[in-house]
């Protein structure tokens, strides 16, 4: 083995604690596989230098096994050609670990910036704003806050606290957060104070909603009156940090909690639409409280791959947001 390589190699464990990127591998015999790359750098060896590149900075790569190398795509435009010296890679799926050796692999395509597509609304509370909440994904739908209060430590950067009482952020209704019948999703952390009572997560006058059982499931539906309504097989209990996600794509709801399926349903006559606008943390008549904190609400119009939701889950927030406003 050559030097350089032993570098490699210790540089991949020193780094084993950083964020992976989701991907998806166009294999020789026609598969595709599309999971988390267990990889903290990609080497590549070209005719004038030796690269130690990370997966965030890349687009693709594509094998040219007949000449035993690599086109590297980069996400800046960049094309590199050249060598990798590894024999294999690692994938984490939704059924397992997975270890495919590069001879078998044609294309592989990174999609860790497709969390951003058709993303309307992203609130990161990671900012101290008197009054308004920023929608980091557009110029509509900036939010308020009602007696809940920003606080500097929420599960990624600053956070949101509901107090109870009524308190809440609330989203002025416009027709992009509007879905009717076609495909969106929703997603946020949550930590409550305490269980027991039914607290109100998101709300938009039953269409959707998401709340929490006193017996600590999550419970939501699609429309009133409780259509598409289903629960969570997990009770959550206080003081723990939940990710939550909600899909439905071509009729069928799916909620997933921390990173994994929890419970579906036919959604397809569910009209998700309302002319009232999205609250957080309570509901119209403000009885159903939630207490506790509560980061990163982002909502789609498009449905979310279970890899999306995965990683999502382990990044913490949608990839490529940016942290400062």
């Amino acid at each position: 083995m050559r030097p350089w390589q032993w570098l490699f190699i210790l540089v991949v464990c020193a780094s084993a604690s950083a964020d992976h990127v989701s991907v998806s591998v166009s294999l020789s015999d026609g598969s595709l596989l599309r999971g988390q790359l267990l990889l903290a750098r990609v080497p590549l060896e070209t005719s004038y230098a030796r690269l130690a590149l990370e997966p965030a900075l890349l687009e693709a790569i594509e094998f040219d096994h007949q000449e035993g190398t690599a086109l590297v795509l980069l996400q800046n435009g960049d094309r590199l050609r050249g060598k990798l010296p590894i024999a294999e890679v690692k994938l984490h799926t939704s059924f397992g670990e997975i270890t495919l050796p590069c001879a078998l692999i044609k294309r592989m395509v990174v999609e860790r910036q497709r969390l951003m597509a058709d993303l309307v609304l992203y609130y990161s509370f990671d900012h101290q704003h008197e009054k308004d909440v920023r929608n980091e994904a557009g110029n509509l739908c900036h939010g308020t806050y009602n007696r809940a209060r920003w606080v500097p430590k929420g599960k990624v950067g600053g956070g949101v606290y509901f107090p109870g009482m009524g308190a809440h952020v609330l989203i002025p209704n416009q027709g992009q957060l509007d879905f009717g019948r076609e495909d969106f999703s929703y997603a946020f952390w949550f930590n409550a104070e305490s269980t027991g009572s039914r607290q109100q997560l998101a709300w938009h006058h039953f269409n959707p909603e998401i709340q929490i059982e006193p017996d600590g499931a999550i419970n939501a539906y699609f429309a009133h009156p409780s259509c598409g309504a289903f629960s969570s097989k997990t009770r959550v209990t206080s003081g723990q940090w939940y990710h939550v996600v909600v899909t439905r794509e071509k009729g069928t709801g799916v909620l997933y909690l921390n990173g994994r399926r929890e419970a579906t349903i036919d959604a397809a006559q569910c009209d998700c639409s309302s002319p009232n606008p999205w609250l957080l943390g309570t509901d119209e008549r403000m009885g159903e409280h939630f207490v506790g904190l509560l980061d990163e609400f982002a909502i789609w119009r498009r449905a979310l791959s279970e890899t999306e939701v995965e990683n999502l889950f382990n990044v913490g927030r949608p990839v490529g947001q940016p942290t400062a406003r």
